[in-house]
């Protein structure tokens, strides 16, 4: 599978005109993609269509086995394990997503010729610049028709599926939640732990990034990578800039009731700012500033602070939990992104 799957007798269903996506299937779509760069990262969606109007209810992560940051096709035991759940709970394949890891997510031509299946919607995870964006588009092939985008939007529902499970929705960034079950922790002790484990591994980065690059000279700091990409200064400048951005979204949301954050767009910051002809000792003690200023105000979170969230223009409400952990997972991406650069 590249951008599609077999969709049963192959007849079109319905164009749809909007879904719902409940946030923790797509707090686990992002996460998904996030772990994946600087891969494409890959992944299926199923829909309860009975529903009005048709909801998501779970997000099926796939490996890439293209092992590309340009193309995808998921792993056929992933899509078949994906498939036959989605048979057995009554549900629908409702579409097929992958990641464009520099990119906004726009249909590429490559997107449109992959997309053979029909009424399967397409969806795209632009994850540069950060925090990431989803769109989906119908693709109707050997129709006449243009590419018609479907709106989604955040759904707040716990609905009641055929097998009598219940989708709880809010996982990641607040919302309803089952009952402990008698003997296990709390729910809120395990959250609080799992803020207290965040917190450190953003505290303690500042400092890998310095055991990692004391070792090499400057010059070695300042080359771009073997395959012409960023090399270690572009990489910390980057890392620095977004520092600022994320700090200013944390100190809005912890400040205000669902604050207006608005988007960004990077792709000249690279030449607007020199990048390459920065000083990386400098870049990183700017960035060890900015992320110790990040650690305090993340520490002085009360557990109501951390269930707050922002409403980003592109990308709709967004939590404060979700920012910091998003904000961590964007450090492994680029600690990974420098260690191949000094390959």
């Amino acid at each position: 599978m590249s951008s599609g799957n077999e969709s049963g007798s192959g007849e079109a269903r319905p164009t749809m005109e909007a879904i719902e996506i409940p946030r923790r299937v797509r707090d686990e779509l992002f996460d998904h993609m996030i772990r994946s760069l600087p891969l494409e990262g890959c992944g299926l969606i199923a829909f309860h269509r009975q529903l009005a109007p048709p909801t998501a209810v779970k997000f099926f992560a796939g490996r890439n086995i293209d092992r590309s940051a340009t193309r995808f096709t998921m792993d056929p035991r992933d899509v078949l394990d994906a498939l036959q759940e989605i048979d057995r709970r009554g549900w629908e394949l409702g579409a097929i997503v992958h990641s464009h890891p520099k990119s906004l997510p726009t249909l590429s031509l490559v997107d449109l010729a992959e997309a053979r299946y029909p009424g399967v919607l397409l969806g795209i995870a632009g994850m540069s610049p950060p925090p990431p964006i989803l769109r989906f588009w119908s693709v109707s092939r050997g129709e006449g028709r243009e590419p018609e985008e479907v709106k989604w939007r955040l759904s707040r529902r716990r609905p009641a599926f055929p097998d009598n499970r219940v989708v709880y929705d809010g996982t990641l960034m607040g919302g309803f939640r089952p009952p402990e079950p008698t003997g296990q922790p709390s729910m809120i002790n395990v959250e609080r732990q799992a803020e207290r484990k965040l917190v450190d591994a953003l505290e303690a980065f500042p400092g890998e990034l310095r055991r990692l690059l004391d070792v090499y000279p400057t010059a070695a700091l300042q080359r771009p990578a073997s395959d012409g990409g960023w090399g270690v200064v572009e990489n910390l400048c980057h890392l620095r800039d977004w520092e600022g951005v994320f700090l200013d979204r944390v100190r809005a949301i912890a400040a205000h009731d669902r604050p207006t954050l608005p988007a960004f767009d990077d792709g000249l910051w690279e030449i607007e700012r020199g990048y390459r002809v920065q000083d990386p000792e400098r870049v990183l003690c700017e960035f060890a500033d900015l992320r110790r200023e990040m650690v305090d105000l993340l520490r002085g979170l009360d557990a109501d602070g951390w269930q707050r969230e922002g409403v980003h223009v592109l990308l709709g409400p967004v939590g404060l939990r979700w920012l910091a952990e998003y904000l961590s997972d964007h450090d492994r991406g680029h600690l990974e992104q420098i260690g191949h650069s000094l390959n």
